[in-house]
């Protein structure tokens, strides 16, 4: 029903999203952005010196 199987879907099961798509996409995003040094930014960080 949300689409985290990947494959064949039983007749009588409608499917309203792609989960399993968007959690691969997402995953690919995180590891591209971590390989490149994009993630995590200052923004992502903890910062003493503003306490």
């Amino acid at each position: 029903m949300t689409g985290l199987r990947n494959g064949r879907t039983p007749r009588l099961v409608k499917q309203y999203a792609d989960m399993h798509g968007l959690l691969r996409r997402a995953a690919k995003n995180f590891a591209d952005e971590a390989k490149t040094r994009v993630f995590p930014g200052p923004e992502h960080a903890f910062d003493d010196q503003k306490r």
